[in-house]
């Protein structure tokens, strides 16, 4: 290992692994020639490792370089990625918004928000626009994690619905994708999507292989001990007898579900389970500037509105924002796999503007509160002025998730009777978007940057 490869090696480890900036994307693993990076620990902290027997080969250590932990350049990858900036830094750069839902019914019933990913993945398959699809899937030997592959069937691709959202880290992929004989889609978070147009801006040859990026929205991840810790509330510690994890299972919203190996099957509200967030969620998630993958050629997320919510059907929320993101819907919805409505920027800003309070004011606030006790930040190339107000809440905010994700917390929380911790958890939470929903609409219409 030259001594330039056994630097960047150093920094990946001491910048952004050991001070809680890894994003757990698996871009670095996926991307090592020599196979030196590796993950072990998905249950817990899910974070890369460095075999030192290990020589790393010839690589100028693209590991470090297509991070996203410490650094995303919002502005160079958006002029990369779309050739402009975007009018609008709530939801990015997008050349037409949508409700979309799938045309098949069983499709539509089994997927989190109306199945328009799985059916647009199915129809570019099997029509060979694309070879493989990259994604997550429920594999029946080793249900606790998603595992990524690249499915290049209908079976397997199937495997791939609904959101999962413990850690997985879908970018280990990539191995894959470099050997693959054919054209990919692959479908990622934001935080994978910053790797890829990192490799993008890199000219890593990987690129070359995908032909197009299907992003969800992501508000935040769980580690895998969200699952572990529910178990145990209801008395059943054993992982080892769990058959399946589902977290949106059965008519939308959907529910938390899992299934054990002796066919009992333990059942959560999804607006129960979202307790789990405050306990479980990932700090590097909570840090993440991006709700509705920006950089994605295809962005797809809930449709949070009364019309559509009342439904209980799914629907999903899709904004197309590159040329070949274009290509693709217009093929998907001339072939009638998927069924459409027109909507604009407005009504997205409406959908999501809880979820975009968050992830585009208070999070100033949990970096601010990260700095102050001496810990690094990611550098997005923007920062938002916020009034003494929103600094006031998004501290507060900040506050509770410290106090949520500490060991007391969790302990106090596991005596409580599950059904009470999801009602309360909902209870605060509906007051609390009641209480803030026409102050956030109007806050997320006026969202001005300062780039640097």
């Amino acid at each position: 290992m030259t001594e330039g490869h056994s630097v960047k090696l150093r920094q990946l480890r001491t910048d952004i692994i050991d001070v809680g900036l890894c994003t757990r994307c698996g871009t670095c693993v996926g991307i090592c020639p020599a196979e030196k990076l590796h993950f072990t620990d998905l249950l817990h902290q899910c974070l890369p490792e460095i075999d030192e027997t290990r020589d790393c080969g010839d690589c100028e250590g693209t590991c470090l370089a297509a991070c996203p932990g410490a650094e995303v350049d919002f502005a160079a990858l958006n002029q990369q990625v779309m050739n402009t900036l975007p009018e609008n830094m709530l939801l990015g750069h997008a050349t037409s918004w949508h409700v979309s839902w799938a045309a098949d019914d069983a499709i539509r019933a089994a997927g989190a928000s109306g199945g328009s990913i799985t059916a647009m993945a199915r129809h570019l398959l099997e029509n060979n626009i694309v070879q493989g699809v990259a994604c997550l899937i429920d594999h029946p030997d080793d249900p606790l994690v998603p595992r990524a592959v690249i499915a290049t069937d209908w079976d397997t691709l199937q495997q791939s619905q609904q959101s999962k959202y413990s850690l997985a880290p879908l970018n280990t992929v990539l191995r894959e994708v470099a050997a693959f004989d054919g054209k990919v889609a692959l479908v990622a978070l934001p935080d994978q999507v910053h790797a890829l147009r990192k490799l993008e801006a890199l000219q890593h040859p990987v690129m070359d292989k995908i032909a197009v990026i299907l992003g969800s929205y992501c508000g935040a991840i769980q580690h895998f001990t969200a699952i572990s810790a529910f178990l145990r509330k209801q008395g059943l510690p054993d992982l080892d007898a769990v058959a399946q994890v589902e977290y949106r299972a059965g008519a939308w919203p959907g529910k938390l579900r899992v299934t054990m190996r002796d066919g009992q099957i333990l059942e959560l509200d999804k607006f129960y389970a979202n307790y789990m967030t405050l306990f479980y969620s990932v700090e590097r998630s909570m840090l993440c500037v991006d709700l509705s993958n920006e950089l994605a050629d295809i962005s797809f997320g809930d449709a949070w509105a009364p019309r559509y919510e009342e439904r209980h059907e799914g629907f999903s929320l899709l904004a197309v924002r590159t040329p070949r993101g274009e290509a693709i819907f217009q093929e998907c919805t001339d072939a009638g796999v998927i069924h459409n409505e027109a909507t604009d920027l407005d009504d997205a800003l409406s959908m999501h503007s809880h979820g975009l309070y968050n992830k585009k004011y208070a999070v100033w606030s949990r970096m601010r509160l990260r700095r102050w006790m001496g810990k690094p930040v990611p550098d997005y190339g923007y920062t938002a002025p916020c009034t003494p107000r929103q600094q006031l809440v998004g501290i507060f905010l900040a506050l509770i998730f410290v106090v949520g994700r500490s060991r007391l917390a969790r302990a106090i929380v596991q005596l409580l009777p599950l059904e009470l911790t999801g009602r309360a958890f909902l209870f605060v939470r509906k007051r609390w978007r009641n209480a803030t929903r026409p102050k956030r609409n109007a806050q997320v219409q006026h969202y001005d940057v300062r780039w640097k």
